[in-house]
C-alpha cells in the first residue's frame, strides 16, 4: 500500500470521500482526528476501507495475517512518513476483532496505562513478534473493517526516525 494520508476533523469524512474531497465509495486512508500529525501521539491511529474486492485501500492489509507473510522478517516493517518525519515501524501484533473501540486510544494519562493497553493487544496477536514495548515508545494502528463487525487490527512499533 502507498498512499497519501489525510486527515479532516473527524472520522466519518474520508470513509465516503477521496483524497480530493470528493465523494467516492473507496473512501481513503487517513489519521484518526484527534492525532497530531507534526509531533505524533503516543499512538498514532490509520483507518481505511478493506476494498478486498479490489486490493485498493486497506484491501490487502489482512494477507499479514498469513503465516507465510508474518514470518519473513522482510515484511515486518512499515513505512509511515509524515511531511515532518521518515519512520520505520516495526509490527508487533496482528489481530482480528469484534468491533470494538479499545484499542483505539492515542493518548495515555500514564506509562502503566501505556503498558496495559500494551499487554492487551499484544495478548490479542496471532502471534509473538517478540518486539518490546517501552514506556515511552511510540506505536502505529492500522485499522480495517472486515466483515459487518469484524476489525482487522496491525499494531507497530517506532524503529527509527530520521528528520527530512
Amino acid at each position: 500500500m502507498d498512499y497519501p494520508v489525510v486527515k479532516t476533523s473527524d472520522n466519518d469524512f474520508y470513509l465516503k470521500n477521496n483524497l480530493y474531497k470528493e465523494q467516492d465509495i473507496n473512501g481513503w486512508i487517513y489519521m484518526d482526528y484527534r492525532n497530531n500529525e507534526k509531533e505524533l501521539q503516543q499512538n498514532t491511529i490509520i483507518y481505511g476501507h478493506n476494498m478486498y474486492y479490489s486490493g485498493v485501500m486497506f484491501g490487502t492489509l489482512n494477507k499479514v495475517a498469513n503465516k507465510s507473510w508474518y514470518n519473513n522478517p522482510e515484511n515486518l516493517t512499515i513505512s509511515f512518513n509524515t511531511m515532518y518525519e521518515t519512520m520505520d515501524w516495526e509490527i508487533f501484533s496482528i489481530y482480528k476483532i469484534h468491533k470494538t473501540s479499545d484499542y483505539l486510544v492515542n493518548e495515555f494519562a500514564s506509562q502503566d496505562d501505556f503498558l496495559e493497553y500494551i499487554k492487551k493487544i499484544k495478548d490479542r496477536s496471532i502471534n509473538d513478534f517478540h518486539v518490546e514495548i517501552k514506556p515511552n515508545d511510540k506505536i502505529l494502528t492500522l485499522s480495517t473493517c472486515t466483515g459487518e463487525n469484524q476489525r482487522f487490527v496491525v499494531h507497530a512499533k517506532l524503529k527509527t526516525e530520521k528528520s527530512n
